[in-house]
């Protein structure tokens, strides 16, 4: 990283800011952005980085996202970032104190962890396990404390502080990346309808459609750049580059002020949580793709999911299949023997744990016959079986056959040798939509800094909070 030597770099990162029915994490750092840059005059040496977290935690946030910024400032102040942050991030929680009873409910568990200059190599490991796995807290801070670069706050200790020091680590791995430009609305119109014009989104779609994705459900034609809820996003627009989200300022019409925005680099959209594994290694709430093979015939339970049991070398686990995803119809059509890829996470089954299949390619299926008995050699009628291992006889003629060749025909079979996966309209965070394949990148450090205006707006500061 070629980069101004006079100066010297915080990575901070956020988590749960979001509260039940206000707030947002994306939200909280984009006035924490502004705020030091107020103050302090900063550079960035990166987007805001926002990173989604293991989709299959109990206790995740809506969308599991943690957030961290990565700025520049004279190293004198460097120390000073940290205090001052820390109020900034107080005063956001007091005024959306005002809106939110629930958090004076505890539903909102803050951390946030600040590094000065370079990441210790540990931040990459949490940031894979968060994603992957379970990382309980405590843990978490007792590696940071070994680290005299790292500073927690000394308010915001709690269940965060895993998701903030997750999304300061994805930025020493070389993933796969997508951006997403987030506009926030004025805060007088968080308990009333967004109001975005369809026809302006599906032509940003039309004109878009190579370097953004999952802006309208194709199937039911559902814009799907809308956040819901009470929370302070308008909308966010997922793509490849920063330039193609941020046309959309240009083209999506809104007839509510955007108060801000902000870019995001992210690991949304990239798979990067779908990490090989074998069944042995499961345990409750991982992430994971797994190699197997089907062993029982699919079952439609109550409700319209579908279980179905399956193995590898390894050991065997049910496979749940949910009607929103769309592929019970698939798995209904699965066989013993068929040959697959899943990708999904572990969740809790009664008193046992299942496979929850998000996504599957079939590599193959075998070929199912139905067959008939054999034609009598004299009368030509069509014999009946005795009994197993007994062969077939005529009642006609009374003739016996021990082995006959039967009459079978190949059973068609509505599965193809493909990649299945949900419509846009239910697909989590990670997943790879398919207009994402072969458009994988991978990610370098800058060699440049970052301008503010370039990645992050407010546009109106007496209504953005």
């Amino acid at each position: 990283m070629n980069l101004n030597n006079d100066l010297c770099i915080v990575h901070i990162g956020i988590d749960d800011f979001d509260a039940q029915n206000y707030g947002c994490t994306t939200h909280a750092a984009t006035y924490l952005l502004h705020s030091l840059n107020n103050m302090y005059k900063i550079k960035l040496i990166d987007y805001p980085n926002l990173v989604r977290l293991n989709p299959s935690i109990p206790w995740k946030t809506r969308g599991n996202g943690a957030v961290s910024l990565r700025i520049a400032i004279e190293c004198g102040k460097i120390y000073n970032i940290v205090e001052y942050s820390e109020k900034i991030l107080i005063e956001y929680l007091d005024k959306i104190a005002k809106f939110s009873r629930s958090l004076t409910d505890h539903d909102t568990e803050p951390g946030v962890v600040f590094i000065l200059n370079s990441i210790p190599l540990i931040l990459k490991s949490i940031y894979i396990k968060a994603l992957t796995d379970v990382l309980l807290p405590s843990i978490v801070i007792e590696k940071l404390l070994r680290h005299r670069n790292i500073i927690l706050g000394n308010v915001f200790r709690s269940r965060g502080v895993v998701g903030a020091s997750a999304a300061i680590g994805w930025f020493l791995t070389e993933d796969d990346y997508t951006y997403e430009m987030l506009t926030y609305r004025s805060k007088e119109l968080y308990e009333k309808e967004r109001c975005i014009d369809r026809e302006s989104v599906k032509k940003f779609d039309e004109q878009m459609k190579n370097s953004t994705f999952n802006n309208i459900d194709s199937e039911s034609g559902r814009i799907l750049i809308e956040s819901h809820g009470t929370d302070p996003i308008l909308y966010g627009v997922r793509g490849e580059f920063p330039e193609s989200v941020k046309m959309a300022l240009n083209t999506i019409r809104v007839c509510e002020p955007i108060t801000a925005w902000t870019i995001f680099r992210s690991n949304q959209g990239t798979d990067s949580h779908a990490i090989h594994r074998n069944i042995e290694d499961l345990r409750m709430y991982t992430t994971a793709k797994l190699h197997i093979v089907i062993a029982s015939k699919p079952e439609a339970i109550s409700g319209g999911a579908v279980i179905v049991k399956a193995y590898d070398s390894s050991g065997s686990i049910d496979l749940a299949f949910f009607k929103p995803s769309t592929l019970t119809d698939i798995a209904l059509n699965l066989y013993i023997g068929d040959e697959l890829i899943v990708q999904g996470h572990v969740k809790p089954w009664g008193k046992n744990m299942v496979f929850h299949v998000e996504k599957m390619q079939i590599l193959n299926t075998i070929t199912r016959y139905i067959c008939r008995a054999p034609k009598c050699p004299i009368c030509k009628k069509r014999m009946e079986k005795i009994g197993w291992g007994k062969g077939y006889r005529c009642r006609e003629c009374n003739v016996k056959i021990i082995n006959p060749e039967l009459e079978c025909k190949p059973i068609f079979r509505n599965v193809e040798h493909r990649l299945y996966l949900p419509p846009p309209r239910t697909q989590k965070h990670l997943i790879k939509p398919l207009s994402r394949y072969g458009k994988e990148k991978t990610w370098r450090s800058p060699s440049k800094y970052i301008e503010l205006y370039d990645v992050s707006r407010i546009i109106e500061p007496l209504w953005f909070l």
